[in-house]
């Protein structure tokens, strides 16, 4: 969700949808391979040889032009919709800018795109497609190819700007809307403020003493590690690895879902509660990415963190606030462990992950670790 002004915002919805035959499938899949091959591979070659010739890249405008002339080469190319495949080549100059981003940067391995992507989505303009009740197509004209029926669990609402078919491992279909002109919803002003401090012992511990914890749902991997068990077992290429690979999707996608329901629930309730929450200005590149040897033995912090989700729960935190009317502050990480939230002062010795115990030599102030953090955070978020 994006704020397009003070009155209305850019909203997404995405549904669930199913194929109503097999033809359907087939469309689908042909279009993927089609976008494969004969458009990002092209542009990739393209631009290969173009960059070895000249030193300078293809614009999306050159793109553009040479996906017309092979429209009018190649029948199939022509067979489908003109701007679902200009959508590949937007796609194809993101991942080169994002390329050429990280290199400046210096910001780890760059990656440069690769050749033959695998290929699962398709976006689709103004036109091309057709939505009629719960029933959705893609057509051209009169003739329709494709066809899905779509579980619409919340109504479509604003203006549709462009439309995504997107097939996941898990075998699993889904349509997705952008739309505009969404009025905005404001929630009602509390006149409270809160800072929050993330961790792994607790998801996060608030600066008025609340405490909310990861429920087993996010937690559990046994159903994960059962299914990567009996994937692994299974005989490369065979029909029962595909179906093992499709389990083992599902269980991914599973608990993904419930980490993102959670997520919601408690970004729902903080902000019903308080009108600007203040958390760490945390970057995830920097402690996600590993470079000095010695601090190896974080690697379990790491995958304890990415599974507690703290930068997937600060995007979220501040994507709804600005479609309701709420704050998002972040506030210099520095010291909130160590400092007093009573006097202010830093403790001289410092403060183990294992200390969950802040004991204050100046002014004798026992207290949580994270809660003091917690409270560190809400005074500094109010003096910026």
């Amino acid at each position: 969700m994006t704020t397009i002004n003070d009155q209305v915002v850019h909203k997404g919805f995405k549904y669930r949808a199913r194929p109503l035959n097999k033809y359907t499938v087939s469309y689908m899949n042909q279009l993927f391979r089609c976008c494969r091959e004969k458009v990002w591979n092209r542009c990739f070659d393209e631009s290969e040889e173009h960059y070895k010739s000249t030193a300078k890249t293809l614009s999306r405008f050159d793109l553009q032009k040479r996906l017309t002339q092979w429209r009018s080469e190649d029948p199939e190319l022509a067979g489908y919709n003109a701007e679902a495949l200009r959508s590949i080549i937007f796609r194809f100059i993101e991942a080169r800018e994002g390329f050429f981003q990280r290199v400046k940067a210096k910001d780890g391995k760059p990656g440069f795109p690769k050749r033959d992507p695998f290929i699962q989505s398709i976006t689709f303009d103004c036109n091309g497609w057709r939505l009629d009740g719960d029933k959705f197509s893609l057509c051209r004209r009169e003739e329709i190819f494709a066809r899905f029926k779509v579980r619409k669990h919340v109504p479509l609402v604003g203006d549709i700007k462009n439309v995504t078919v997107r097939h996941t491992n898990a075998d699993r279909w889904f349509v997705s809307f952008s739309c505009a002109g969404i009025p905005k919803k404001s929630l009602p002003k509390t006149g409270k403020e809160v800072g929050i401090d993330v961790g792994l012992r607790h998801f996060f511990t608030t600066s008025d003493g609340d405490v909310i914890n990861l429920p087993e749902m996010v937690t559990d991997d046994s159903v994960i590690k059962r299914r990567q068990q009996r994937l692994s077992c299974r005989k490369k290429g065979s029909n029962g690895r595909r179906r093992a690979g499709i389990l083992s999707a599902r269980a991914h996608e599973k608990k993904a879902n419930s980490r993102r329901y959670f997520l919601l629930q408690v970004i729902n309730q903080l902000f019903a509660d308080y009108d600007c929450v203040y958390v760490e200005d945390m970057d995830a590149v920097s402690f996600l990415n590993i470079k000095d040897p010695i601090k190896r033995r974080k690697r379990n912090f790491n995958r304890k963190m990415k599974e507690a989700s703290w930068f997937g729960f600060f995007k979220l935190l501040e994507t709804i606030a600005s479609g309701n009317g709420r704050r998002v502050v972040r506030v210099p990480p520095e010291y909130t462990s160590q400092e007093c939230s009573n006097c202010g002062r830093r403790h001289p010795d410092k403060q183990l992950l294992s200390n969950r115990f802040y004991k204050c030599p100046y002014c004798e102030l026992g207290i949580d670790r994270d809660l003091n953090a917690a409270k560190n955070i809400l005074l500094r978020g109010k003096k910026l």
